[in-house]
C-alpha cells in the first residue's frame, strides 16, 4: 500500500511535492521506506534544501510536546528542477527498537521540508503508526487470557519511558484498581516493573516489583500467565492494610532498556523538567495554604 501526499505552493508556478511511503504501519526496529518527488512548474526552479524527518508528538498532563527524532538530507547541494521535470529520492530511516509505540498519547507523521530560493519552504506530511513488536503483541495477549484489558491512558511517555496501563475485567477487579508496567525487550524474553493501586477507594498507595518472562513462556500465554499471575498476588498481598511490607514505591523506576527510552534524548528533557516545575508549584501551592491555615511561624 502506497500513501500519497501533496502540497503546492500558491503560486501558477507552483512546485509540486508528493511523499509516498510504501506503507502506514511500521514496527520498532524496523526501518520505513518510502519516496519524495518534486515535479517542476512553469519555470527553472532552485531547491536550496530537501529533508526527510519523522516526527513523534505526546501529550502529558495536557501539554503537547513534538520533536523530530529521525531527520536525513536528500539532497547534499543545491538541485535544479526545470519546467515540467520530475525528480524522485528514495529513503529509508530505521526506527530504534526503543521507540514509543503509537497509541492515545503519542503519535508520529512523516515531514517533508523543501526550500527553494526566493520562496517560502514548503512542508508536506503523512502519518506513520508504529506498532508494538511481536513480543509486546504476545505479552499483550497473556494480559488478556488473564482477564485485563488496556486502557485509554495507557502507553503515556512519563519522560524516560513508555508506561502501559491495564485494568482487571475478571477475578481481579476486587482487589486491584488497574497494573502499572514498563517493558524492556531482552534477547531471551521481556523484563518488566509492575506496578499496581488497590482497588479500595481513597487509598493512593502503591507498590512494585520487577519479573522477567522468558519467550519460551510468551509464546504460551496460558503458561505465561501462571508467573505474571503470582507476581499479582505478590503487589496485592503488600497492598493489604495488615501487610508490613506494605510502603509506597516510585512506579517510574528506572528500567534499562525500557520501551520508549529512545525519546528520552528528543522530548524526554522537556517532559521531565515540566513535571519537575509541576511539582515544585504544587509545593509552594501547599505551603501558602498551610501558612495561610496555621500561620506562618508554625510552617515548621
Amino acid at each position: 500500500m502506497m500513501v500519497k501526499k501533496m502540497m503546492k505552493q500558491p503560486s501558477e508556478e507552483a512546485t509540486e511535492v508528493n511523499l509516498w511511503l510504501n506503507r502506514s504501519a511500521w514496527e520498532a526496529g524496523e526501518t520505513v521506506e518510502g519516496r519524495v518527488a518534486v515535479a517542476g512548474g512553469s519555470s527553472e526552479q532552485r531547491i536550496e534544501e530537501l529533508e526527510i524527518s519523522l516526527v513523534i508528538t505526546a501529550w502529558v498532563k495536557e501539554r503537547e510536546y513534538s520533536e523530530p527524532i529521525k531527520s536525513a538530507r536528500l539532497i547534499s547541494a543545491p538541485v535544479t528542477i526545470s519546467p515540467s521535470e520530475t525528480q524522485t529520492w528514495d529513503f529509508s530511516m530505521p526506527l530504534p527498537k526503543t521507540l514509543p509505540i503509537s497509541g492515545s498519547p503519542i503519535c508520529y507523521h512523516a515531514k517533508v521540508r523543501l526550500a527553494e530560493t526566493g520562496r517560502k519552504p514548503v512542508t508536506v506530511t503523512t502519518p506513520v503508526q508504529v506498532n508494538p513488536s511481536d513480543p509486546l503483541r504476545r505479552l499483550f495477549r497473556t494480559w488478556e487470557a488473564l482477564e485485563f484489558e488496556e486502557t485509554s491512558a495507557s502507553r503515556v511517555f512519563s519522560g524516560d519511558a513508555q508506561e502501559f496501563i491495564f485494568s482487571p475485567v475478571g477475578g481481579w477487579k476486587n482487589r486491584l484498581y488497574h497494573v502499572m508496567f514498563l517493558t524492556a525487550l531482552e534477547p531471551e524474553g521481556i523484563r518488566l516493573r509492575l506496578s499496581a493501586n488497590p482497588c479500595a477507594s481513597g487509598k493512593k498507595q502503591q507498590v512494585s516489583r520487577e519479573l522477567f518472562l522468558p519467550n519460551s513462556l510468551l509464546d504460551r500465554p496460558e503458561d505465561a500467565i501462571r508467573p505474571l499471575d503470582a507476581a499479582l498476588r505478590d503487589l496485592a498481598n503488600q497492598l493489604e492494610p495488615s501487610s508490613p511490607a506494605a510502603s509506597e514505591k516510585d512506579p517510574s523506576s528506572r528500567l534499562t532498556g525500557a520501551v520508549g527510552s529512545f525519546a528520552t534524548g528528543t522530548i524526554g528533557g522537556l517532559i521531565l523538567s515540566d513535571l519537575m516545575d509541576d511539582a515544585a508549584k504544587n509545593r509552594q501551592n501547599g505551603d501558602k495554604l498551610f501558612n495561610k491555615i496555621f500561620g506562618k511561624g508554625n510552617s515548621r
